[in-house]
């Protein structure tokens, strides 16, 4: 959550001072030296006994996706990264229709997002004691669509900042839920679980854009898809409220 808190301000900032070549090229230049160290650091590091056996590839999806909690945490996740990864890279071009061109002040809104996350590492113990995992899933669905409502009305881009916060709090407050149901979908089959999780989210980032994308050409505007959000976000957090339950211990 730090990372991209100072990631998605740097990069505005980088962009307004030498050009947004520079933020590829930064990027570039940082990964390089993360793997630079990484690698004599971390040699030997990790290496697990035995191969790879292709033969548990299949019977280990099929567990997963036997679960019938399968559906909603896939669904969901890749729902909610549509509807909110998806819109980051339109910040910039709704804060410069409103007359706002500085893409330091692009990149410090999406990192109102990285901070909001970091509020719910702060405070998701005292959140699951008083609301449970029912009320955190209910409640991140409805706080992310009372977030895009309030981003479809084009505040002043200080109080969208705030709400970008918010928004970053209410997306982990039920996305954190999910995750700890997917690890449970097949305890034999938990990396591919994981695997799976990832891959629908990742899907979902990567089709977002092309979401708000088609809103631009077809009339709608972002604004049409961020009222679509506000639904489709809403049901996603009651539907995984109402859906998403622990097996009952044997023998009650």
């Amino acid at each position: 959550m730090t990372g991209s808190l100072l990631g998605a301000s740097g990069a505005g900032v980088l962009g307004d001072l030498i050009g947004w070549r520079s933020v590829p090229i930064g990027i570039g230049a940082v990964g390089f030296v993360a793997l630079a160290l990484a690698m004599p650091g971390l040699r030997g590091e990790g290496e697990a006994p035995g191969r790879f056996d292709p033969s548990s590839f299949l019977p280990g999806y099929r567990a997963v996706f036997g679960n019938p909690l399968a559906k909603y945490c896939f669904g969901a996740v890749f729902v909610e990264a549509i509807f909110v990864f998806g819109l980051f890279p339109y910040v910039a071009v709704m804060l410069r229709a409103d007359g706002v061109n500085s893409a330091t002040v692009a990149g410090l809104v999406i990192a109102g997002f990285g901070g909001g996350g970091v509020l719910y590492t702060l405070t998701v113990r005292w959140l699951l004691a008083r609301f449970g995992e029912k009320w955190l899933m209910a409640g991140g669905g409805v706080t992310m669509a009372f977030c895009f409502a309030m981003i479809a009305l084009r505040p002043l881009w200080p109080a969208e900042f705030a709400v970008f916060v918010l928004l970053g709090c209410g997306m982990y407050m039920l996305h954190g839920c999910i995750q700890v149901y997917v690890t449970e979908l097949a305890p034999t089959a938990r990396a591919s679980a994981t695997a799976a999780h990832s891959s629908f989210f990742f899907l979902g980032q990567a089709t977002g854009p092309v979401v708000y994308g088609f809103g631009l050409s077809s009339g709608a505007g972002i604004t049409g898809v961020l009222i679509a959000g506000v639904f489709a976000l809403i049901a996603t957090g009651w539907i995984c409220a109402l859906r998403l339950r622990r097996p009952a211990p044997a023998g009650t």
